[in-house]
């Protein structure tokens, strides 16, 4: 009994569990009898839930707010994604980065060098069609999943030619931005 990934005929990896049991013929094994159990789905759960007790006790930890950020950040990009960054937003409503991490080091480097020339975003409060999506959760306190990455979402988020060449060379297929609230009760 083995769980691995295996890769669909549209290229899509999925878990499966796979089981096999020998038939014996005549005292030795003549075959084998297998089944593949698709469980995609519960081991998605199973690591969302792991990863959510192990983010509730980094932020439970410290009344500090940036330094469980960074550590989400980090949990979060070898499980669920490449990329990762958090903002907070500033009594002023301008969005800051605390934590940027990837699984590239290299390139958590560079974004941190750009973000340090360019800035790393608008205010909260902004408003239109052409705002960041950080930017647009921000104001909602509703989660955004981008199932698709376009030029133009690239466009709304860069300050500048140099930015938004850089955005492209990261190959951003997809994102889920989600609001994380500061409860007031915890800083009591």
């Amino acid at each position: 009994e083995a769980e691995c990934r295996l890769r669909s005929a549209d290229g899509a990896y999925r878990w499966f569990l796979c089981r096999a049991s020998p038939v014996r013929e005549d005292g030795r094994v003549g075959r084998w009898f297998g089944t593949c159990t698709d469980i995609d789905d519960a081991h998605r759960s199973r690591d969302a839930l792991a990863l959510v007790a192990a983010v509730g006790e980094r932020l439970a930890a410290t009344l500090d707010v940036e330094t469980p950020l960074v550590a989400v950040a980090e949990a979060v990009v070898p499980t669920f994604a490449d990329w990762c960054a958090a903002d907070l937003v500033e009594p002023n409503g301008a969005l800051r980065r605390v934590a940027t991490a990837a699984r590239a080091a290299a390139r958590a480097a560079a974004a941190r060098a750009i973000e340090e020339r360019v800035g790393t975003g608008q205010r909260a409060d902004a408003a239109g069609d052409g705002v960041e999506p950080a930017v647009a959760v921000a104001r909602t306190g509703r989660p955004e999943l981008l199932v698709e990455i376009s030029d133009a979402h690239l466009a709304a988020g860069a300050r500048s030619p140099e930015h938004l060449a850089y955005l492209r060379s990261l190959g951003l297929a997809s994102a889920l931005v989600v609001p994380i609230r500061e409860s007031r009760d915890a800083r009591r």
